[in-house]
């Protein structure tokens, strides 16, 4: 398996985990066309006799080359290709989110085994980008992540619940 169906696997493992954790279920998409590769969703209790079926859809990258981001005081910099910000920045009537897995340089640091614990050794941050405007630029085009994105255990619930009550991320 070349490495970057390494790092794919790994990200869908840390978002499939933390989703796991708060009941939210993650379903792959067999064939990303449109910049998603998952689709996490939660039935969420609005009220005491409202329940509202919450649906994110989600482009997974992960990057563990410096060239590919800069981390800033307040926020990341991410080279993401130009079709997946196109894709990320239409209306659509499912919210949508980037989540970037940031990993250490060196490969024999992504994950740590003992008999007790299963590690991976980086951060997964999100973005919504579905109010920017598309881009002409040919390749790629930098974009800012705000660090305090990060996705974890408490965020993913959060921003499925916003989902349910607000419809945007």
């Amino acid at each position: 398996m070349n490495i970057e169906k390494i790092k794919e696997d790994l990200s869908v493992c840390y978002l499939k985990t933390i989703a796991a954790v708060n009941g939210i279920a993650l379903e792959n998409i067999t064939h990303d066309e449109d910049s998603v590769d998952v689709i996490i969703k939660k039935v969420i209790q609005m009220s005491s006799s409202r329940r509202f079926n919450s649906q994110i859809s989600v482009q997974l990258k992960s990057t563990s080359s410096k060239s590919q981001y800069n981390i800033k005081e307040n926020e990341i910099i991410y080279k993401l290709k130009v079709k997946n910000y196109n894709d990320l920045c239409i209306a659509a009537t499912m919210p949508s989110m980037l989540a970037l897995l940031i990993l250490p340089e060196k490969e024999e640091e992504w994950i740590n085994w003992t008999t007790n614990e299963l590690m991976i050794n980086g951060k997964m941050y999100w973005l919504s980008l579905q109010s920017n405007k598309l881009t002409e630029n040919k390749d790629s085009i930098s974009i800012k992540i705000p660090k305090e994105n990060i996705l974890n255990n408490v965020t993913i619930e959060q921003l499925i619940e916003k989902a349910a009550k607000e419809g945007v991320l």
